[in-house]
């Protein structure tokens, strides 16, 4: 592997193709975890998406040593149900992301538009041997829809409506999409330190 080299903490494709797609200009090859047989499961245990971004960025660096390590967590908040599922979100209905979908359309069921208000959070890390870690985080506000709409994306992307849009984040295209995503925006803000590193 290799000399410009990165490692990303995840086994997840799709969030590995948008990840790429964000830094599809910069000088590096992005790999996923994937690529090192025998790196053990992370329990993302952490009660922050911060927490649980570092705890992943350690443990692969921990495992692989020589590369340096992008890292995220990220998940929805809804107001009506006091923040859930947050850190939660990907193990929401304990199932499949369909399901996710489906148990948050009934725990919203009797909610009002105007109160249907929601954001994605991510906390991204950059973490390169010996070094401290660059920690950013981004936000996207929006509301949660009555159904699900849209083909792209992956997650509760189908239920999400970003403030000023009446498309959801899986029927825009991917470029329409990381011009505002929360992913975007943190790993964006970690453009500088990847540079700064020399990676």
């Amino acid at each position: 592997m290799y000399k410009n080299t990165i490692i990303i903490a995840t086994r997840n494709n799709n969030k590995v193709t948008e990840i790429k797609e964000i830094y599809s200009k910069l000088p590096y090859e992005f790999t996923s975890i994937e690529a090192f047989p025998g790196m053990p499961e992370i329990v993302e245990d952490a009660d922050t998406f911060e927490g649980n971004a570092l705890k992943k960025a350690l443990a692969v660096l921990n495992f692989i040593r020589e590369f340096p390590v992008l890292a995220d967590d990220s998940g929805l908040e809804v107001d009506a149900l006091n923040g859930a599922p947050g850190v939660f979100s990907s193990r929401f209905s304990g199932g499949s992301s369909r399901n996710n979908n489906l148990m948050l359309l009934e725990k919203m069921k009797s909610v009002l538009w105007e109160m249907r208000t929601a954001r994605f959070r991510c906390a991204a890390v950059f973490i390169v041997p010996g070094r401290k870690p660059t920690i950013s985080h981004g936000t996207i506000e929006g509301r949660i829809g009555f159904e699900e709409r849209g083909e792209g994306g992956f997650g509760y992307d189908p239920l999400f409506i970003p403030i000023d849009s009446e498309k959801t984040l899986a029927q825009m295209s991917s470029l329409e999409k990381n011009r505002q995503s929360h992913r975007f925006k943190a790993f964006t803000k970690l453009r500088s330190a990847i540079f700064a590193e020399g990676a």
